[in-house]
């Protein structure tokens, strides 16, 4: 009996001694399990300029998640708010039953990526021209840019300088 249990405890000890079945490095040995999945790139906030082309392509795609970095916290809950009240006018649905019908139920869901969704399809942005790099002094903390919207029209947006940054401060759907 005493030499089963000893040769059972033996098989459950020896993954462990040899280092089997554990993704971690022994302990005390300093080494890291590298991080898994994509890195997450780099923000670049370097300028107004350079953060309304990266967040005029995360918009025209209707990509919320892709906007947000370029965002302060207010203006992506001023973006929100704007979204949950947004309602298209009938004019600018589709003539397609299924993509207007499609537009209503996003709309109704109040899942804002859904509805920022929508609201580029029913309002596609334009493209945007390549701003003017424009030279600031350092210690300039806000600025403002127009972007296009349809039918000519130009759109505000306001920017803050932060500590890793320039961000939107307000964006104008």
């Amino acid at each position: 009996m005493r030499r089963r249990l000893r040769l059972l405890l033996a098989l459950l000890l020896a993954p462990a001694a040899l280092g089997c079945g554990h993704d971690a490095p022994p302990a005390g040995s300093g080494a890291r399990k590298p991080a898994e999945g994509p890195a997450t790139p780099a923000v670049d906030r370097a300028t107004p300029e350079v953060v309304l082309v990266a967040a005029h392509r995360a918009l025209s795609a209707g990509d919320l998640a892709a906007l947000r970095p370029h965002l302060t916290d207010a203006a992506y809950e001023h973006l929100v708010r704007d979204l949950a009240t947004w309602k298209p006018p009938p004019s600018r649905l589709p003539a397609d039953p299924a993509r207007r019908e499609a537009i209503t139920k996003a709309i109704a869901s109040g899942d804002p990526a859904q509805i920022l969704r929508a609201y580029v399809e029913v309002e596609p942005r334009l493209p945007l021209p390549p701003p003017p790099a424009v030279e600031r002094p350092p210690d300039v903390a806000r600025a403002q840019l127009t972007m296009p919207a349809r039918d000519g029209e130009t759109r505000l947006v306001r920017f803050a300088r932060a500590t890793d940054g320039w961000r939107i401060d307000r964006l104008q759907l």
